[in-house]
């Protein structure tokens, strides 16, 4: 198949599993991806003056308090903010919030979708034996190695949608560019994704570019993620195999 065909049957099933209900003046939009339970990721689009307000009603923050994720530590509210300034999601009154006219909403929407993954994925915060951020080590380890990145950059697809990467690796005589995202919780779910990120991204960078994803496997890897990274042509490094890959990035 080609990955002009892989495209297209992936936004094509993607598009059929948003479903859409009317609850007063608000939307409720349920979308094909996972929280950490499980459950479809649902947010709400109200009617304002200029357009449309998207919010998670505060659900992602509420279930993660609920959960024994406290955002009180001024490095937690850092890293949280950071988090959503990557996305241009704004925190208000607990609720993940971005605001959209008709020809920013698919993005914005996107936006904050990915948002509250991106959110949920601090559920790691909550283990005790959890100090040290993923992302960190791995920016640590690329200095340690002296490999040169760029950290957190964003790349507009063929949709125009914005897509966040954790570190960008730049051509060199020898090595093309290198794209890195960090999975922190792998789930299919994250999979799927990076998937239709780096699906989207490729079609504008150039044609040698290489995507790498790099696991958390603390806690081991679910059955089939590697296997979904790979299938759409992305190198996925588990942590505890990253020196197998030091000479691919550090060319």
């Amino acid at each position: 198949m080609a990955m002009t065909d892989f495209v297209t049957s992936y936004l094509a099933w993607l598009k059929s599993q948003f479903s859409c209900r009317q609850t007063g003046r608000c939307t409720e939009i349920t979308t094909p991806f996972l929280d950490r339970h499980n459950d479809q990721i649902q947010i709400y689009a109200v009617p304002t003056v200029d357009g449309w307000s998207l919010t998670d009603a505060g659900e992602t923050l509420s279930d993660l308090e609920m959960c024994g994720v406290r955002f009180a530590s001024a490095k937690r509210q850092t890293l949280l903010h950071e988090v959503l300034q990557g996305f241009g999601v704004t925190l208000r009154d607990g609720e993940l919030t971005v605001s959209a006219d008709t020809q920013s909403q698919p993005q914005q929407m996107n936006n904050l979708i990915q948002a509250v993954l991106a959110v949920n994925d601090l559920f790691c915060l909550a283990q005790p034996s959890v100090y040290q951020f993923f992302t960190e080590d791995v920016s640590q380890w690329l200095d340690e190695k002296a490999i040169r990145f760029s950290p957190q950059v964003a790349f507009s697809g063929k949709s125009t949608f914005s897509h966040h990467y954790d570190f960008l690796i730049p051509k060199s005589k020898q090595s093309p560019e290198r794209l890195l995202k960090v999975m922190n919780t792998p789930s299919r779910d994250y999979a799927k994704q990076f998937a239709f990120s780096w699906i989207d991204t490729r079609e504008i960078r150039p044609a040698t570019s290489e995507c790498f994803v790099l696991l958390n496997d603390a806690k081991g890897i679910p059955a089939g993620v590697l296997t979904s990274l790979e299938q759409y042509d992305m190198v996925p490094v588990p942590w505890g195999e990253r020196e197998q890959f030091t000479a691919r990035l550090a060319a």
